[in-house]
């Protein structure tokens, strides 16, 4: 017959356990040394302890090391010569860009020197010319393979990035490499909410394995709603350009319904009667009216919900290798025909 446990002491039983695990995860480190003497071990003072005092200041001493190894390689970057050697300084006048000859840094901080630094290496001078290769020639005229990927689908990649983006492209572009040759040296596109952007994420996802074996291989690691940032932000580092990311603002219903009342007050022709359809219809037509002029209040404020955006900008220095590469894929297709008949 088995005994009966009272519910009393069953309830005692689960408490004094309770309480038993609860001061074991308090105390740890009691527990520990508990454990470590039941075992028969032994414990021996510790003549280097450190207090948290120690620590503290351990800690400044590294930061302190780190800023002086900074200070030293920009003093040391700064007394070379190669890397003045090796860029150049943007300026924009009325003829677009005018190429200069880096002669100092003044001007530029020391963060910027590092950049400049890690940028003007040998490997990352070659991967930009390679993607300027790439990116210029027609897909059927690339190698099977290369020293940075399988050649056709890098530069089916880079041709792609120029399609989906060809509707952004402003004036004196017509690949996204033409950027530094333009006026203004930045333009703004669009991250999500467009078809042709959607097709370019599905190219990427479809291509995910091959992908790994290129520069934007981080797009393979992310959903497919990502790939197409993620390409450009790789992308725009390795061509030293700014890629100044917008997340899109909440309330795009409301924007949308404000808008499209807006519209209907205004007797704007086109506008359709139910919401998926206006979407798109808005989209089109926000796109179109901001090359032409200035949104008004309302469209902005739509604008700003419609999709996230990105704005890529030209920086003021540019790699030597880099823009001689870049100006004769110009002349080759055809942009500069002047330009080398003038040289020649």
């Amino acid at each position: 017959m088995k005994n009966q446990v009272s519910t009393d002491l069953f309830a005692q039983f689960i408490k004094e356990g309770g309480e038993l695990h609860k001061n074991r995860s308090i105390n740890r480190k009691t527990t520990f040394h508990n454990l470590i003497e039941d075992l028969g071990g032994e414990w021996v003072e510790n003549e280097y302890k450190f207090e948290q005092r120690d620590r503290i200041l351990v800690r400044e001493e590294i930061k302190k090391a780190e800023a002086t190894y900074k200070a030293e390689l920009v003093q040391k970057t700064r007394e070379e010569e190669t890397l003045l050697l090796a860029w150049s300084k943007i300026t924009y006048g009325d003829g677009g860009m005018e190429f200069a000859e880096l002669r100092n840094y003044e001007g530029i901080d020391d963060r910027i020197i590092l950049h400049l630094n890690k940028l003007a290496k040998e490997q990352n001078q070659t991967t930009a010319k390679s993607i300027i290769d790439a990116w210029t020639k027609e897909v059927e005229e690339m190698e099977s393979d290369n020293a940075l990927i399988d050649g056709r689908l890098f530069s089916k990649i880079l041709h792609k990035i120029d399609k989906t983006l060809n509707g952004y492209f402003i004036k004196g572009m017509k690949s996204l490499i033409d950027l530094p040759f333009t006026q203004s040296g930045e333009m703004e596109i669009v991250l999500t909410a467009d078809p042709k952007i959607e097709l370019f994420n599905d190219f990427i996802w479809d291509n995910r394995k091959d992908l790994e074996r290129t520069i934007f291989h981080r797009a393979a690691g992310y959903g497919k709603p990502k790939g197409f940032k993620t390409i450009m932000d790789v992308l725009c580092k390795t061509m030293n350009w700014d890629f100044e990311f917008i997340k899109a603002e909440g309330g795009k219903v409301q924007a949308q319904k404000d808008l499209i009342a807006y519209y209907k007050k205004t007797k704007i022709p086109g506008v359709p009667r139910t919401s998926l359809p206006q979407k798109q219809w808005l989209f089109d037509h926000l796109m179109f009216q901001r090359k032409n002029r200035r949104l008004k209040p309302q469209e902005m404020a739509y604008f700003k919900c419609m999709a996230d955006r990105a704005i890529i900008r030209q920086r003021p220095h540019i790699l030597n290798t880099v823009f001689h590469s870049l100006k004769e894929s110009r002349i080759d297709r055809g942009i500069q025909i002047r330009e080398a008949a003038r040289s020649e």
